[in-house]
């Protein structure tokens, strides 16, 4: 995975719109880590990664790339086309669908799915290092870390959500239409990760920690409220807000 500061020193050139999943990932990447790590970045970058994550999907509505029946997809690629196939020869409409739409149809399944796997391999990748920073920390420095984590996290999340909205909107949809388990929009997949990463491990410590802090102040003592709020929001987003007593905040 790349750094802020690599890519800074090294920018990438934007790639051609018929460029390929390696050399459009490359570039993505890049500008993934860069808002994770920073947040907002220039409208100028940010339309720039839009432009590309879009001229890779939409591509696909032209014809089927070559990556798409290369050796190493070849199988999956026949795999898609299969049931279109299959569809065509129940259809009392020869006209409605031709051999090229079968195609690009499968190519577009291809396509998603290889950008949509790098997008999880990247969250989870980008959660494990958040996890392993953590593993060291304990009490109130443990909650003030995971709330400044979820905050930039949730943060980045949302920016990158935008970047592929055409993704969410012409692979994710149809495929959870079709019944396709394990896939979510692009910010919903985050969340998915740092639950399933690190929240999942940890959600008893932090419940923890947030009931002794507030047992404190019951005591006169005073205590981060943001911290803890940042948390609970981090609980309701996740699904798991029965596990803090929020009534007793």
């Amino acid at each position: 995975m790349t750094t802020p500061s690599s890519s800074a020193s090294n920018p990438r050139r934007m790639p051609p719109a018929s460029a390929e999943l390696a050399t459009a990932w490359a570039f993505l990447e890049d500008g993934l880590g860069e808002i994770m790590a920073n947040g907002p970045i220039k409208y100028s970058k940010y339309m720039t990664l839009y432009t590309v994550a879009y001229n890779y999907c939409a591509s696909s509505m032209y014809g089927v790339r070559d990556s798409a029946v290369s050796a190493g997809n070849r199988s999956k690629y026949f795999h898609a086309l299969l049931p279109l196939q299959r569809e065509d020869a129940l259809s009392d409409n020869d006209g409605d669908r031709t051999d090229d739409a079968n195609i690009n149809a499968a190519g577009a399944e291809v396509i998603g799915s290889e950008l949509y796997d790098n997008l999880v391999r990247y969250f989870a990748l980008h959660v494990k290092g958040v996890k392993e920073k953590s593993d060291r920390l304990q009490g109130e420095a443990l909650l003030r870390y995971y709330a400044g984590e979820w905050d930039r996290y949730t943060t980045g999340a949302n920016y990158i959500n935008r970047l592929f909205t055409y993704l969410n909107r012409h692979w994710v949809k149809p495929a959870q239409k079709e019944g396709r388990v394990g896939v979510y929009p692009v910010y919903t997949l985050a969340l998915v990760q740092w639950k399933s990463i690190f929240f999942l491990d940890g959600q008893n410590e932090l419940a923890g920690i947030i009931h002794r802090l507030i047992e404190s102040e019951r005591n006169g003592q005073t205590i981060n409220h943001g911290h803890i709020k940042k948390v609970i929001d981090s609980f309701i987003s996740l699904g798991l807000d029965e596990d803090v007593n929020k009534a007793s905040l």
